[in-house]
């Protein structure tokens, strides 16, 4: 799965940002199926690939912007599902 997203306006940012946190986990309509995961990446990212996810299934996706005070509010959570993996 390919996470993207756009930097904090610096009308919002409360610091120098100094890196990203994506967030995800699997779901099933309103019901959480695995435990969340989380990687931190470098400020100069806007671009993720998360691998080793199960195949066909439904992820909750999230991002939040780091400081050198903390962590900012998390976005707004995207459902996105993986794809069955092909026989070639």
């Amino acid at each position: 799965m390919i996470v993207t997203w756009e930097p904090v306006p610096p009308t919002d940012e409360n610091g120098n940002i100094t890196g990203y946190t994506v967030y995800y986990q699997a779901v099933s309509g309103h019901i959480v199926t695995k435990k969340e995961q989380m990687i931190k990446v470098n400020a100069s990212l806007r671009r993720l690939e998360v691998s080793e996810l199960e195949q066909h299934v439904t992820y909750n996706v999230s991002v939040s912007a780091n400081t050198s005070v903390g962590e900012g509010p998390r976005s707004k959570g995207v459902l996105e599902k993986t794809a069955e993996a092909s026989e070639y």
